[in-house]
């Protein structure tokens, strides 16, 4: 959530983790980030550009849309 944060107040433009959900971040740990992420105006959402799943283990979070869209386009093209 810390990260998240970090877009939220403006020191990061991005930031992604893309692991697995027994991996990665439980919806425990992103809910707090999320909400304070889209309230500052920036945008949460999966690594593939659909609506943030938070059972996923995966987030993006972006200060603009567009920047979020170009970064899951880079990570989709990666993952073929």
């Amino acid at each position: 959530a810390l990260s998240m944060c970090n877009v939220a107040c403006g020191r990061a433009d991005i930031f992604y983790e893309g692991l697995s959900p027994k991996q990665g971040p439980k919806p425990w740990d992103m809910g707090a980030g999320r909400l304070i992420v889209t309230e500052a105006g920036g945008v949460v959402m999966d690594h593939d550009g659909s609506k943030h799943d938070l059972a996923s283990g995966r987030v993006l979070c972006a200060s603009s849309e567009s920047l979020a869209r170009h970064v899951a386009q880079i990570i989709s093209s990666r993952q073929k």
